[in-house]
């Protein structure tokens, strides 16, 4: 495997994608475009919820991130994963990326799913995993406070006012496009530190967002 990874959960790359910020995402996370990779299940599992979800333009463009990331090839850990199948709240698709991310320590995990991270943090046999995820794990709310440090509120608030009705990541924060740069901020900080706080901090790579 190719050094230094991002290894995507399949909504953070639909969302980012959709709103035309996943290159600026790499960018600001320190990889290449040709360092991101994908779920195999990515095409296919957004066909199933793109007519609902995504209108015309962000299908699009989910559609050709999709085209052009390379997909996820490498086998996963067999008793790693078997393991991992036994964590309740953690899906298909966050079992193979924290499995890979176990085994390569140049790999990052960007993910949206806070649910599965509190299942693995959580859970009683759970540490070493933590442990060797350390510092890897890329939080989606902490990606838009860097956004919104380096691009504006506003440009990354209308960037996503138009998924805010399909997709409660948006929602959550931006709130259809009403939320004030503070409410948003704070939410989000929020939900980060909720993250930090799960039972094993260092898990997460915190990015700073002082100056949001």
């Amino acid at each position: 495997m190719d050094d230094k990874l991002l290894l995507l959960d399949n909504d953070f790359l639909y969302n980012f994608a959709a709103i035309d910020y996943l290159e600026a995402v790499a960018d600001i996370l320190g990889f290449s475009p040709h360092s991101l990779r994908r779920l195999n299940s990515a095409l296919q599992v957004f066909n199933k919820k793109a007519s609902i979800d995504f209108p015309p333009p962000q299908d699009d463009r989910v559609r050709k991130a999709c085209d052009q990331i390379q997909p996820l090839s490498a086998a996963p850990n067999r008793a790693l994963a078997a393991f991992m199948t036994n964590i309740d709240a953690i899906d298909e698709g966050e079992q193979y990326l924290f499995t890979i991310g176990c085994t390569y320590r140049k790999s990052f995990v960007a993910t949206c799913d806070r649910k599965a991270l509190r299942a693995l943090c959580s859970h009683p046999l759970g540490s070493p995993i933590c442990d060797r995820l350390e510092g890897r794990v890329v939080l989606f709310e902490s990606v838009l406070l860097k956004l919104i440090s380096q691009y504006s509120y506003a440009a990354i608030r209308d960037a996503c006012t138009a998924l805010c009705a399909k997709r409660s990541n948006f929602n959550e924060y931006f709130l259809a496009g009403k939320a004030a740069k503070e409410e948003c901020c704070e939410r989000l900080r929020f939900s980060c530190d909720r993250a930090m706080n799960f039972g094993s901090g260092s898990i997460i790579f915190y990015l700073p967002h002082k100056s949001t």
